[in-house]
């Protein structure tokens, strides 16, 4: 039985990891967060501050993780810290490490989608840090840190939805580029995709998320449709300039964990 040690397990993909997990016979799975209930036994949930590195050695030492996958939100600068702990830590075990990061790593070079193969051109803070850690934790840990890259993540639970929907019920206008193309994700596939990964540890980058780009004001005023409300809440704006920030993945994926933004928007279909 593998023992995943999975951090921020409160977030969307780490509830959405959980739920896919929780009832496979293989795995013990342990989550952490700061603040918010765990969908786990609470034997398996602990409380974890970024800043608490004599706790998280102690929590190490006790679960002693086949696998870790490393889904934080918070303070960069903490963020980073915890990461170089949590690399040193696995450095000397061996388990597989699994990094959440994100398209952003690439927003530096908005003009083309991105594969596996090319290195990241971050200019946002977020970008930027991101590409750090996974920097910093490859120095460390080598072939054995994974990175998964991945786009904006939808779902019926996760929070970028459910201010989109406050925003509908208030009767607000929600404004969305017409010349931003990106490709996006759901919790539920991305958890699929992960679980795969798991079990078939394959090293290096993965990029995930779905396989065709839209426009984001298109990919908006679909989904707020099949939210309930008229297209027309979404209105139509325009960068200066065209833009495309989409991670594409050159790994032949099974036909099974291949998503579309049609499946995405199927996904909320009443």
């Amino acid at each position: 039985m593998t023992r995943l040690l999975l951090f921020g397990a409160s977030g969307a993909v780490g509830k959405a990891l959980v739920r896919r997990l929780e009832g496979d016979s293989k795995y013990t799975v342990h989550g952490t967060c700061r603040n918010n209930r765990l969908p786990l036994p609470s034997d398996r949930c602990h409380r974890l501050e970024l800043e608490d590195f004599r706790k998280l050695e102690r929590l190490w030492d006790r679960i002693r993780p086949d696998a870790v996958l490393l889904a934080l939100r918070g303070d960069y600068e903490k963020q980073l810290r915890f990461h170089r702990a949590v690399a040193e830590l696995a450095k000397g075990s061996s388990c597989d490490v699994w990094f959440c990061s994100t398209s952003a790593v690439f927003d530096g070079s908005a003009r083309k989608p991105h594969t596996e193969e090319e290195p990241p051109v971050p200019e946002s803070e977020y970008g930027r840090f991101k590409a750090a850690c996974e920097e910093m934790m490859a120095s460390i840990l080598g072939s054995r840190l994974r990175i998964l890259r991945f786009p904006a993540v939808f779902g019926r639970n996760v929070p970028r939805v459910a201010q989109l929907m406050e925003r509908l019920k208030r009767g607000e206008t929600v404004e969305y580029h017409d010349n931003f193309f990106a490709n996006r994700h759901t919790d539920d596939m991305l958890a699929r995709q992960i679980a795969f990964l798991l079990q078939h540890r394959p090293e290096g980058i993965f990029h995930l998320g779905s396989v065709d780009i839209m426009s984001q004001a298109e990919f908006y005023r679909e989904l707020v449709l099949r939210l309930g409300y008229p297209k027309e809440r979404v209105k139509v704006i325009s960068h200066p300039a065209d833009r495309t920030l989409a991670v594409l993945s050159n790994r032949d994926w099974p036909e099974e964990l291949r998503i579309t933004h049609s499946d995405i928007l199927d996904h909320f279909r009443n």
